[in-house]
């Protein structure tokens, strides 16, 4: 781990466990402009601005511009989604809905408007799926056709919604079922949330505190099993944590649901990390994970960033392995996946694929003699990499199939 990264960390740690800012870095142009890159990367650039404000005097002066107004970028954007979100829940009315992960998220950190915000995303009922299609299509929005197995993407000019049928994350079989029987309905679960501060102005439906401890696990591994998770995942889950983890639905719901479909052993790992490396509490159910473990899931998140963005070659790497809710693929499948992702006109011209595919193929080629495109055999290296580790996990695996999956979590 790099200097610029453990400094990162300690930042976060004092604001995840309201601790004093640590000691003020020593570092170089060269080293503030890592961190800088790595905050973004990791999609916690506001709050690092906001934490290193004590060292001001210590970031080179030709550089506190250009970040200044990277954060002024950030804000607007985050200004924009409350704004799309609070002209949603407006357009939805009476009808009944969630507000998934963004703001729900951001309600559990002690300054909400210091998180950095990607999209809108919100759950609705099964019914209700095509009269909410129709109102936002009524109101300017276009879905383009992206849609995939549970959710419907529709944008305009700064406003990027996701429509959701159900959470993401949730697996076949017999653990995908329990989970849905335990999530229930989730808009009758609803809270009430009202965010005021900074540039955040909003009240909207959110899940309740448990459903919303589930459907943030399930987002977390359900990224980090394909294209890779990153600080602001890790971060949402040690503020939810920290704010949470004395209450008993805790004990009466949440680690029995874990340990019955297979996620205790995730859900321990995640949060000994965060306990290790962010500040968060250390509840008696992840004390038998390993240090090891922990450095090698934050080993991960470094080498990947937020939604795999630092590393395409070893995002698309996890489609390689086979664990988790993810079937494994070959070099081919991951290519024409790759393919139809970023040519998404080949939903209504799929006669055009030979074409992108042959420029895609090229491009790869030519990228990997500048050494601009991953290599095939850096490529299966890092699917091996991800894969032991995430064997570790055991994600969806039932019956303390690891010996480090632990069996007593219980206070």
């Amino acid at each position: 781990m790099k200097k610029e990264q453990a400094f990162l960390l300690s930042l976060l740690a004092s604001s995840v466990g309201q601790t004093s800012s640590p000691e003020p870095p020593d570092f170089s142009e060269t080293e503030w402009k890592s961190l800088i890159a790595e905050s973004f990367c990791q999609a916690v650039g506001y709050l690092t601005f906001s934490l290193c404000e004590p060292f001001r005097d210590r970031v080179p002066a030709n550089l506190y511009p250009h970040w200044n107004r990277a954060i002024i970028q950030t804000m607007g954007r985050n200004r924009n989604i409350a704004t799309a979100q609070n002209e949603l829940t407006a357009l939805l009315g009476d009808r009944p809905y969630l507000i998934l992960k963004g703001l729900a998220s951001a309600a559990y950190y002690p300054d909400p408007a210091l998180r950095d915000f990607g999209d809108v995303d919100f759950l609705v009922d099964e019914a209700l799926l095509g009269e909410v299609s129709e109102l936002l299509l009524a109101h300017g929005y276009q879905s383009e056709g992206e849609e995939n197995d549970h959710h419907i993407v529709f944008k305009k000019p700064f406003y990027h919604l996701e429509l959701h049928r159900e959470p993401p994350g949730i697996p076949a079989g017999a653990a995908g079922a329990d989970i849905r029987a335990y999530l229930g309905d989730l808009t009758g679960h609803a809270v009430v949330q009202t965010l005021e501060c900074g540039v955040l102005h909003a009240t909207f439906r959110a899940p309740e505190p448990a459903r919303h401890g589930l459907i943030l696990l399930l987002h977390m591994q359900h990224h980090m099993l394909s294209e890779g998770l990153g600080l602001r995942h890790l971060l949402d889950w040690a503020f939810f944590v920290t704010k949470t983890w004395s209450e008993p639905f805790w004990q009466a719901e949440l680690l029995p649901l874990f340990e019955k479909t297979g996620l205790l052993t995730y859900a321990a790992a995640m949060t000994k990390t965060c306990a290790r490396y962010l500040g968060a509490p250390e509840p008696a159910f992840c004390r038998e994970v390993s240090d090891e473990l922990c450095a090698a899931i934050i080993e991960d998140v470094f080498a990947l960033g937020n939604f795999g963005n630092k590393d395409r070659g070893r995002s698309h790497a996890a489609a390689l392995t086979g664990e988790g809710e993810h079937r494994k693929k070959s070099v081919f499948g991951v290519f024409h996946d790759m393919v139809k992702a970023k040519h998404p006109v080949l939903r209504r011209a799929p006669l055009l694929y030979p074409v992108f595919a042959v420029g895609e193929l090229f491009g790869y080629c030519f990228g990997v003699l500048t050494g601009r495109r991953t290599r095939l055999s850096k490529l299966r290296r890092a699917a091996k990499e991800r894969e032991a580790l995430y064997r570790r996990l055991a994600v969806f695996q039932t019956g303390n199939p690891r010996s480090d999956h632990p069996t007593d979590f219980t206070s």
